[in-house]
């Protein structure tokens, strides 16, 4: 292999000189290119619109009627009955004001406001009065509409694996969850007759409202990465793009890896994006005005990269300073100007330089 390469000069016998006289030379170009970053990523849940949804007051599930993780609820929608013994007590209260103290306004407006700061709605309070006897399973309706989310379910989006940054995305691993032994696959943790405490969380309910698009940076291209930059994102299985702006850059490296990760804010009407999706994003860096070449003209050594450089009818290599990439393009800082003239194709010019000459690199 190649281990190091000085000014070598290369091919000086005339016997290569018909050879060499059919490589295609250029120029390097003083130009202004748009900057364009690639990224692999993957969509998650925003956990902003996360809401927990508590117990109001204590007592007995007496029927359960969300069932699994990631079920979809609306908001209003009944999702279990309580038996309470507190609010069976307060409740008959106001039903023994309501039948033998009718006139006594204070007390019967205290008695409907503790029940009130038990948890129970205004209807419910008011089907009280009308019927003239208790609820004895009280029905707590969801305050919110989203995805159920278990308490036994740990979602925790910078936890989850990243996308690698090779071209076949489909080893990518969707956001980790847990579930304990004690919940089975597709069970929820709460159970009916299971006793609940006041203000205890019963799950949480996660909107689709909007959706996360997270994005893997090269740490190379994280000098031209700033908020506010326009994001094209191809999404599986899409076949329009999503177009959005970079919303926020997080300011650590993901754990397990050396790729600096960016988040993109998706609006998400009818919740057709689903966590999980991989996808490829595009990202309209602006532009960088300087000194340019093909990507196939320079050989990346590492450390160095080397241009084969044609004077007097000759090649020689020269080692140059090189920027940023972008669209087969690179930056070149020193070491050649816009008068030189440069193998198009270092990496032939190499092969057949190591297989006509027996030279030692």
């Amino acid at each position: 292999g190649v281990s190091a390469i000085g000014d070598l000069n290369m091919l000086l016998k005339p016997t290569y000189e018909y050879v060499l006289s059919t490589v295609k030379t250029l120029r390097p170009e003083q130009r202004t290119m748009s900057l364009r970053l690639h990224a692999p990523g993957y969509l998650a849940y925003d956990p902003r619109l996360l809401n927990v949804v508590s117990a109001r007051f204590g007592g007995r599930i007496e029927r359960l009627y969300a069932r699994y993780p990631y079920q979809p609820v609306r908001k209003g929608q009944r999702i279990l009955d309580i038996y309470s013994p507190e609010i069976a007590t307060a409740q008959q209260e106001l039903v023994f004001l309501l039948e033998n103290d009718p006139t006594d306004n204070v007390l019967i407006e205290n008695a409907r406001k503790r029940l009130s700061l038990l948890g129970l709605t205004g209807e419910q309070i008011r089907q009280i009065e009308t019927e003239r006897k208790p609820l004895l399973s009280l029905p707590v309706f969801s305050p919110y509409s989203g995805l159920i989310i278990d308490n036994s379910v740990s979602f925790n989006n910078t936890a989850s694996p990243a996308p690698g940054m090779n071209e076949n995305m489909n080893n990518t691993a969707a956001p980790a969850q847990t579930v304990p032994a004690s919940a089975g696959p597709g069970e929820l943790s709460l159970k009916e007759g299971m006793y609940v405490q006041a203000g205890q969380r019963l799950f949480g309910l996660q909107s689709l409202a909007t959706v996360w698009a997270m994005l893997e940076f090269y740490p190379s291209d994280i000098s031209m990465l700033k908020t506010g930059q326009v994001v094209e994102i191809h999404v599986e299985p899409f076949e329009r793009p999503f177009k959005s702006k970079i919303g926020y850059i997080e300011p650590l490296y993901s754990s397990g890896g050396k790729n600096l990760r960016a988040r993109v804010y998706l609006p998400n009407p009818g919740g057709q994006l689903k966590p999980g999706a991989l996808l490829r994003a595009t990202v309209q860096a602006g532009s960088r005005t300087g000194l340019w070449i093909p990507e196939t003209a320079s050989l990346d050594l590492g450390k160095n990269h080397v241009v084969f450089v044609k004077k007097d009818g000759v090649f020689r290599t020269r080692a140059i300073r090189t920027g940023i990439r972008t669209n087969g393009w690179i930056e070149v800082i020193v070491g050649i100007g816009p008068e030189d003239e440069i193998a198009e194709n270092a990496r032939f010019l190499m092969e057949f330089a190591s297989q006509a000459m027996p030279l030692v690199f």
